[in-house]
């Protein structure tokens, strides 16, 4: 190390220390500044790491050995921790684990930093992970921070295409940078990630290479002029080539994590090459050397193609022409030119080599294709039938290795026959008349044939909508007609087109609003030589869709919370096309309504979550969606919601309908109602019957009301229906266990009114209540004892009743035989098949026991022990309900 000697004069040391004084003052006063004495504040810290790169991630399933590298850098336990103040570290820890879960801090502004690995300028296998952030810290406040680390260097691999491995016998990569004293080596073999240094808004990376050629034992070095730009967190990935884009120089693709970037060095390598390259050919495909084809122009169906072979590059690649009569209008075309790829265009040759087509070659290596079938069929022919034209053509290419190595030369000589009369061939459309914005039934084409080459003047398509023609040049005017009329032109050659009318072509046209219009094409074509083909004329008629709300007449369509709508259609209109919208009345949105249905003649929907009590809305149904295509809205009022009537079944009452009191009986029966004595209630039970007994009879086991309250409901009371035996006569021995039950009922609980006669020797229903809602269904809650699994059910009934008939407007019902010890929740959903009236009634019943005859058992009373006990009954189905509740939605 060298060691330098530096001599002050006296002058200059006391300057230097006034100098030295001033910066600690300063430090001093920046130090007051920056800390108060009497403010302390508390971090805590939240800390995670973060893996994937700046794009979409390296850090993925399809990447492992990257997942692998950065694995131990999602513990955190083990990164270094800093806070700096300005440029001074005020706390520090080796370990973020051994950091205090809340710290002390002065009052002030501070900058946290943690960190893993090591930051160097360029090293192998060296991720380096960073997080930071700046915070403040606030007297007697707990300042809560996170922070996420994440890859605080750029990563870079390296990868060379076969082809350059084969023309280098040893290359070696150059990296360097702002950071680096020298430049990091990657060698031909090196399979281990490099990691340079990255500043924190960016640096440039120097890129070079090293080379030797195969057949040399010289090295040289080329460097890429333009540094790259990197990031932190940047996964970079090198591949260097030496085909593509850069003949005269080394190819280099640069992928930024997920994005690619060609770069090329345009250093100007002689004999780029290092191998020795096989010689440029051209192979004929589909015909032979020196061939003669006799055609028909627009005719001829054979593919003959020229493949051409030029590994070191194309220098040129030219096609000679001339007609025999004219050899003095030779032609040549060099597809390594701007000016011989237009004119080859203008001639319909076709080609492609590295994946493009019909653009410069020069340049391009391996190999490519140049197709002959579309410059054929474009060759004028003569009139005169006992004339032909002779073409002749020749093919041929020099490499790009500067030596003029040239292909072989490939013949081909054409025979144009006499062009015949100019065709249209065109059935026209499927369907003479359509409406408005339907497809075509299939596909169509009109194909124009001309031997004698197309005139683009005079071939053309004109369009009469009706109100004007529009006139199309086939050949010039494709672009135009597609955009106006989705009616597209292909043409390969100069002798056919081919006009191509798509199915959804027919939905651009419209109609008037009303009836219909007729849409008119003329097809003309003619060729070069002057003649033509008559005029062909095709129509297609358009006819206005035909559509109407149909609403009932009192407006019966509007539900509580939702609403039925319907509409026709007519002459063909596919209700498909209909949609039906909605809107508050006096908003100014339409809503598209989303349930469509079908009937026979009809198309329905179903307009849910509206808003009940009065609410008005409008209705619309509108064709395609177009605003021209609507009905005129219908205006719907909702229905208001009505609550069911007491249908927890928390009020009841009793009486005493039979008493015995004889020594060895003793029993009282009571009859149960649903609802307290003196009210009234919308539900009723079959109770009379069961209950109902001969006027002063003494007489055993007289039954009990099957539709009783019981305490252990869902919440709070509930209705146990039960299924009985009951009537005089009925006998049970409890010696020998015989039992005959008189008369057997399912219990019964539904709204409307009953009566029975003594004795229960008939009954008279009344169902229903009245009723002016719809309710979309109901649910309850129930619990079942099933008797020789017997069902139970339980229904509604909306109807609409007037002074001559009653109609029932919908109906729903749930049956169900299994066996349910505790509550659970059930739901029945009303069918509606008549829409068109508005409710008067409506009733629900539960019944426990759907069979003609019910299966009993016997349940024994308590008092004595003789046979015969009054209080023994005869129960089957036991049916618990509670919470019963209708559905408006």
């Amino acid at each position: 190390m060298k060691k330098c000697m530096i001599e002050y004069g006296l002058g200059k040391i006391m300057a230097l220390w006034i100098c030295v004084l001033g910066v600690l003052i300063c430090a001093s006063s920046c130090d007051s500044d920056r800390v108060p004495a009497d403010g302390i504040g508390k971090l805590r810290l939240s800390l995670s790491a973060d893996t994937t790169s700046l794009n979409k991630g390296i850090n993925n399933s399809t990447k492992a050995a990257v997942s692998d590298e950065f694995e131990k850098f999602l513990t955190t336990a083990d990164y270094k921790i800093r806070i700096v103040q300005q440029s001074d570290t005020v706390q520090s820890y080796d370990r973020f684990d051994e950091m205090p879960s809340e710290i002390e801090l002065k009052e002030g502004a501070y900058t946290l930093i943690a960190s893993k690995g090591d930051n160097l300028p360029s090293a192998f296998e060296n991720p380096y992970f960073e997080g930071s952030t700046d915070f403040t810290v606030k007297a007697d406040m707990s300042t809560p921070i996170d922070v996420t680390c994440t890859l605080g260097n750029a990563r870079i691999t390296v990868d060379y295409t076969e082809d350059f491995k084969e023309a280098y016998s040893d290359y070696t990569v150059l990296l360097s940078s702002a950071f680096t004293s020298g430049s990091l080596e990657i060698k031909k073999d090196e399979m281990r990630p490099a990691y340079v240094q990255v500043a924190k808004e960016g640096s440039e990376l120097g890129i070079a290479i090293r080379l030797k050629k195969v057949t040399e034992d010289k090295e040289k070095t080329y460097k890429i002029p333009t540094p790259l730009s990197i990031e932190r967190r940047q996964n970079i990935r090198l591949i260097f080539k030496t085909d593509g884009e850069a003949l005269d120089g080394i190819g280099l693709e640069i992928i930024l994590d997920d994005e690619m970037t060609n770069v090329t060095l345009n250093e100007g390598i002689p004999d780029f090459m290092w191998k020795p390259f096989e010689k440029p050919t051209l192979s004929p495909d589909d015909f032979t050397n020196g061939e003669s084809f006799t055609i028909k122009v627009g005719k001829f169906e054979k593919s003959p193609t020229v493949g051409f072979a030029m590994p070191a590059g194309i220098a040129s690649l030219c096609v000679k022409q001339w007609r025999e009569d004219k050899e003095n209008e030779e032609i040549t075309y060099d597809l390594a030119t701007d000016e011989g790829v237009t004119a080859a265009l203008g001639k319909n040759f076709k080609w492609s080599v590295n994946g493009k087509a019909n653009t410069n070659v020069k340049g391009e290596r391996k190999t490519g294709q140049l197709f002959l079938k579309d410059a054929i069929n474009s060759l004028e022919a003569p009139i005169e039938e006992d004339q032909t034209y002779t073409y002749h053509y020749e093919f041929s290419g020099v490499d790009a290795t500067g030596k003029a190595h040239a292909t072989n030369v490939l013949g081909v000589t054409v025979v144009v026959q006499p062009a015949g009369q100019p065709i249209i061939t065109f059935d026209g459309f499927p369907e003479t008349t359509i409406i408005e914005g339907d497809d075509m039934s299939k596909e169509i084409e009109a194909k124009f044939e001309a031997e004698g080459i197309i005139d683009e003047t005079k071939t053309t398509l004109t369009i009469n909508d009706g109100v004007g023609d529009k006139v199309y040049n086939i050949l010039t005017d494709g672009t135009i007609l597609y955009n106006d009329w989705g009616i597209s032109v292909e043409s390969d050659n100069n002798a056919t087109a081919t006009l191509k009318f798509p199915k959804v072509f027919s939905s651009r046209l419209e109609a008037p609003t009303e009836g219909e219009k007729t849409f008119t094409y003329k097809l003309d074509l003619a060729d070069k030589k002057g003649r033509s083909f008559p005029t062909l004329t095709k129509t297609l008629t358009v006819k206005a869709p035909v559509f109407e709300l149909t609403p009932s007449a009192n407006g019966g369509d509007a539900f509580a919370c939702r609403a039925f709508l319907r509409a026709k259609v007519s002459d063909g209109t596919h209700p498909d096309n209909l949609k039906f919208q909605w809107r508050k009345v006096g908003s100014g949105s339409w809503n598209n309504c989303k349930n469509h249905t079908y009937q026979t003649d009809e198309i329905c929907d179903t307009l849910k979550n509206l808003t009940s009590g009065g609410q008005q809305y409008e209705i619309r149904a509108i064709y395609r969606e177009k605003e021209k295509r609507v009905t005129e809205p219908i205006v719907i009022t909702t229905e208001n919601v009505v609550e069911l009537e007491d249908g927890s079944f928390e009020n009841w009452h009793s009486k005493k309908v039979y008493s015995d009191k004889t020594a060895w009986v003793g029993i009282d029966i009571y009859q149960w109602w649903p609802f307290l004595e003196g009210g009234q209630s919308w539900w009723a039970t079959r109770n009379a019957l069961t209950n109902s007994q001969n006027s002063g009879t003494t007489c055993y086991y007289t039954s009990y009301s099957g539709t009783v309250p019981t305490d252990n409901g869902y919440s709070g009371k509930a209705a146990e229906i039960s299924s009985l035996g009951f009537g005089e006569g009925s006998t049970y021995s409890q010696t020998t266990g015989g039992w005959t039950a008189k008369k057997r009922a399912a219990g019964m609980l539904f709204i409307g009114s009953h009566s029975a006669i003594a004795g229960g020797e008939s009954e008279t229903f009344d169902y229903g209540h009245v009723f002016t809602v719809r309710p979309t269904g109901f649910k309850f809650y129930y619990k079942f004892k099933s008797m020789n699994s017997e069902s139970f059910k339980a229904y509604i009934v909306v109807e609409n009743r007037d002074q001559n008939s009653v109609t029932e407007l919908g109906r729903g019902e749930l049956v169900r035989n299994q066996d349910q010890s505790s509550f659970v929740e059930a739901k029945v959903d009303v069918k509606y098949l008549n829409t068109s009236l508005k409710a008067t009634h409506m009733y629900i019943v539960f019944i426990s026991s759907t069979a003609s005859v019910p299966a009993l058992d016997v349940v024994k009373g308590s008092v004595g022990e003789f046979s015969g006990n009054a209080d023994s009954r005869f129960v089957g189905n036991v049916l618990t309900v509670d919470e019963v509740e209708l559905i408006y939605e």
